[in-house]
């Protein structure tokens, strides 16, 4: 495991807590490995809006493109890896419930606390309950 993992892994450590008791310890990991990537985006984003705001401002006009490039570079690489993690945690979390359930959830995104899980999981019965699920599922 690389460096940078072991500390994603450790500034995700409560989220994957409180939520491996939900879905199981490796769909957990994953879910919190999304909200930290997830939140690197963020702040990388909001970085980049007082970056471009001083540039107009300033009216440098290289700056400012300079910046929309940085955020390209960082940004979609780390979106890239919440978009991934986030996936592997739904198949891990369906894989999970699967057995428990009698039928493959199917899951959209990751909930960043229990709560979100166990409300995710009542909505899934609910659906699959009617035979039908929504065509946008929250």
């Amino acid at each position: 495991m690389s460096p940078i993992t072991r500390l994603v892994d450790r500034l995700g450590t409560r989220n994957r807590d409180m939520n491996s008791q939900v879905v199981g310890i490796e769909a957990a990991t994953y879910a919190a490995r999304c909200v930290v990537w997830a939140l690197v985006v963020a702040l990388l984003a909001l970085l980049w809006m007082v970056a471009y705001a001083l540039a107009v401002a300033t009216k440098a006009a290289d700056l400012a493109a300079l910046s929309v490039v940085v955020l390209l570079l960082f940004g979609l690489p780390f979106g890239w890896l919440a978009f991934r993690s986030n996936n592997i945690a739904a198949s891990l979390a369906a894989d999970h419930y699967e057995p428990l359930l009698g039928f493959r959830p199917r899951w959209w995104m990751c909930y960043s606390a229990p709560r979100g899980w166990a409300r995710a999981i009542e909505r899934q019965k609910r659906w699959h309950a009617r035979g039908k699920w929504p065509i946008l599922p929250w």
